[in-house]
C-alpha cells in the first residue's frame, strides 16, 4: 500500500473520531427524557413536576435532605434513604421530581465517594501500563511501514526461552 494513501486514511480516521468526540457532548442533552440541570438553571419554575437526573457535589448533609451544587443549580435533595456515609465533597447522582423552592424529591440518590474515584484512576493507570508493557514486550512498531510486527524470535507468539526449555536444549 502506498504510504501517502495510508497517511490519508489515518488522517481521515482521526478527523472522524475528533468530530464524533466534539459533536456528542453538544447534542447528548437533547436526547434524554429528563430535565437537565442547565434547563433548571435557566427557568426552574417552568419545570416544576418534571423528572430530572443530574450529577452534583454534596455541600451539606442533614437527616432527610442533602444540599447539592453542580455549578448550574444549587438545590436541596429530599430523600427517605440517603446513602450511608455521605459527606460534603462526595459526588451524587440524583434522580427525582422537581419541586418548588429549589427542592428535588429524589426517587434515587447514589453516592460516589472521592476515594472510589482515586481508586478507579489508580487501577486504570496501572492496567494501562501493564497492557502497554506487555504489548511492547512482544510487538514492535515499524514506523517506516506503519505496521505492528512481532519481535524477532517470536513469530509464533511463543517465547523462545520456553520453546528451548521444552525441547530440552540448554
Amino acid at each position: 500500500m502506498d504510504d501517502r494513501l495510508r497517511w490519508v486514511g489515518i488522517a481521515l480516521a482521526v478527523l472522524a473520531l475528533a468530530g464524533m468526540v466534539t459533536h456528542y457532548p453538544q447534542v447528548a442533552d437533547d436526547h434524554t427524557p429528563y430535565t437537565q440541570d442547565a434547563e433548571l438553571a435557566e427557568d426552574y419554575d417552568a419545570h416544576l413536576g418534571d423528572e430530572t437526573y443530574f450529577w452534583a457535589e454534596v455541600t451539606a448533609v442533614e437527616s432527610d435532605r442533602i444540599r447539592v451544587d453542580n455549578y448550574a443549580i444549587d438545590v436541596w435533595v429530599y430523600t427517605d434513604d440517603p446513602p450511608p456515609g455521605l459527606s460534603p465533597g462526595d459526588i451524587v447522582q440524583v434522580a427525582g421530581t422537581v419541586r418548588s423552592d429549589h427542592r428535588i424529591d429524589a426517587s434515587r440518590v447514589v453516592a460516589s465517594p472521592r476515594a472510589n474515584r482515586r481508586y478507579m484512576f489508580a487501577v486504570s493507570g496501572l492496567a494501562a501500563l501493564l497492557v502497554a508493557g506487555l504489548t511492547l514486550r512482544h510487538w514492535r512498531v515499524d514506523l517506516r511501514t506503519l505496521t505492528v510486527r512481532p519481535r524477532r524470535g517470536r513469530t509464533d507468539g511463543e517465547d523462545p526461552a520456553v520453546r528451548t526449555a521444552r525441547e530440552g536444549e540448554p
